[in-house]
């Protein structure tokens, strides 16, 4: 695994690569209000290199809402609704033009819901009856429970309905459009996409766990 940095305008974007064409891209640090779950995918990374695909991972896809610690970056924008082509957001800019001539088999972007104490998943795709419930059961093996409802009712840009934490072919057909989840599908750069959400009010340390579980269910088997 090789540490880079990716320069665009003013900008400089940390990210790292093993391989010459990755098949895995992990994201993670798109909102500051959620940046332990970063730490988390470090470690799961050091605990499962050997066994993972050709990777690139961005472990902060806003580096200024992350060194801030808030949702919003240095422009009072949330990044993940600005990945459209004519964004002004120069830290969105960044991060299509280094993506955008790679061809990714999985993404997974990991996030966490600061308000929540049970997680949720997003798939482009949908899962088989027996890998749904090895990743719950994963989930469940750390004593976290499996969200059920409706993510966030007030947000255009979410309001879907989960059950036993997942719900499937979110984002297949490229919308809503602004996450990065999305652009990655629309513009044909990844195949499938998952969308974690670890739940932000669980200590840090199950954090790690549950991310590394979700390492061995999404990461090591795509």
């Amino acid at each position: 695994m090789e540490k880079k940095t990716y320069h665009h305008a003013s900008l400089s974007l940390p990210y790292y690569v093993r391989g010459a064409r990755p098949g895995l891209l992990l994201l993670s640090g798109a909102h500051g209000d959620e940046f332990e779950v970063i730490d988390s995918v470090h470690a799961a990374i050091d605990v499962h290199q050997n066994e993972l695909p050709d990777f690139l991972y961005i472990p902060e896809v806003s580096p200024s809402s992350v060194s801030g610690r808030t949702r919003h970056n240095c422009d009072s924008l949330d990044i993940n609704r600005q990945f459209v082509d004519d964004t002004e957001c120069e830290e969105a800019q960044a991060v299509m033009a280094l993506l955008k001539d790679y061809n990714i088999d999985t993404c997974v972007s990991f996030h966490e819901d600061p308000e929540q104490e049970q997680f949720y998943l997003y798939d482009s795709g949908e899962c088989s009856a027996y890998e749904l419930a090895r990743i719950q059961e994963a989930v469940k093996s750390c004593g976290v429970g499996l969200f059920s409802g409706i993510d966030d009712p007030e947000d255009a840009h979410l309001g879907f309905e989960f059950k036993d934490g997942y719900r499937a072919h979110v984002g297949a057909d490229g919308k809503p459009v602004g996450p990065i989840e999305t652009w990655l599908i629309r513009n044909k750069i990844a195949t499938r996409v998952f969308g974690v959400e670890v739940p932000g009010k669980i200590p840090a340390s199950k954090k790690d766990q549950v991310t590394t579980c979700l390492f061995e269910c999404l990461c090591l088997v795509y």
